[in-house]
């Protein structure tokens, strides 16, 4: 008789069986002629349940949760606060914005895991310079322009390659480094490259081994140019114009364009830089500072950290 409805007076029989006169389990089911499992049922809860119980209704006992809903949306509308104000920050340093007092809860078990059950995970920062509002202003007035002087397709057609430099570090530990609080960020899974989930760092390799490469890739073609160098500066990213730029641009196949595109790195737009492009009649097309989604060679390098 698994799942029979029990009527309330059945079910406060059976605790007084159980309590008052001590009757243990079997003799109760087989003078009540209903299962073991009833029985257990009503000595658990005080309530009898149909075929299966709802997870809502069942008392799972334990200690009650430190942190009631209202505290868990102060801490996720905290944490949006500071991701824009501080970029990283640690889980002491959240409970404190948001008022919460660390002497009387866990950080680890309480915060760590409220945070971690609303999608928010601390996870490894983009090394990029933290996106603020008036880069969201210069962002905005950047799509005007292309959308204003430029086709719809002139990421494809109009461009001929992305160039960027890029560091690979030797970790000797990268578990232990990878974790390190140091690069970290309370973000989801998918706010890599969102606003207020970048931060500014430096990648560095224990030991000093770092591999450090200038790469460019065209659309339909995959990367065109790979190059190892030692220092990066305003005299090296000449002559890397004046050597490689024309046979980049064949390799392109858009004879009709001359723009390209790449970040923001002093060196890269040095006036040495400057004049070697004018002197080939390379147009750079320049992006907005803190702007490394717009940047497809951004992506791909961040796919493959």
């Amino acid at each position: 008789m698994v799942g029979k409805t029990l009527s309330a007076e059945k079910v406060a029989y059976i605790l007084f069986l159980l309590n008052e006169k001590r009757i243990n389990v079997t003799e109760i089911a087989r003078k009540l002629k209903i299962s073991r499992s009833s029985v257990y049922r009503d000595k658990n809860t005080g309530i009898n349940y149909c075929k299966r119980p709802s997870k809502k209704c069942v008392n799972k006992g334990g200690r009650p949760r430190k942190l009631n809903k209202r505290n868990v949306r102060n801490l996720v509308r905290c944490l949006k606060l500071l991701r824009q104000r501080e970029g990283n920050f640690t889980c002491k340093r959240l409970s404190k914005e948001a008022g919460i007092d660390c002497k009387n809860i866990n950080i680890r078990t309480s915060i760590r895991r409220a945070m971690n059950k609303e999608g928010f995970k601390y996870l490894q920062a983009r090394k990029k310079g933290v996106l603020r509002e008036s880069d969201q202003r210069k962002r905005l007035s950047f799509a005007k322009k292309i959308k204003s002087q430029f086709s719809s397709n002139v990421w494809k057609e109009d461009i001929n390659f992305f160039l960027d430099d890029v560091s690979f570090a030797y970790k000797r530990h990268p578990l232990d480094q990878g974790s390190s609080p140091k690069g970290l960020i309370w973000r989801k899974a998918c706010e890599g490259l969102d606003y207020g989930c970048t931060a500014k760092g430096k990648k560095e390799g224990s030991g000093g081994k770092m591999v450090k490469l200038i790469v460019a890739i065209s659309y339909n073609k995959g990367v065109i140019d790979c190059e190892q160098y030692e220092k990066m500066s305003g005299e090296f990213f000449k002559s890397y114009i004046t050597i490689k730029f024309p046979a980049l641009f064949k390799l392109a196949g858009k004879p009709h364009s001359k723009l390209w595109i790449q970040d923001g790195d002093p060196c890269q737009n040095s006036y040495a830089a400057k004049t070697a492009l004018s002197e080939i009649g390379a147009e750079l097309l320049s992006i907005p500072p803190r702007s490394p989604d717009i940047n497809p060679i951004e992506n791909l390098f961040n796919s493959i950290w």
